[in-house]
């Protein structure tokens, strides 16, 4: 199928709001929704290609 590439940093002074982050495979869709509201709102930088 397609491949999808992504990369994303986060500062350290944000990284204590991904901790529950493990495994990406392992997350729910609402956990990934949430996630992404986070990433959003957060100092960190990230990019899909």
């Amino acid at each position: 199928g397609p491949v999808v590439a992504c990369a994303c940093f986060i500062p350290p002074a944000a990284a204590a709001d991904f901790t529950d982050v493990n495994d990406s495979k392992k997350l729910t869709e609402k956990k990934r929704e949430e996630l992404f509201k986070r990433l959003q709102t957060s100092d960190a930088a990230f990019g899909v290609g």
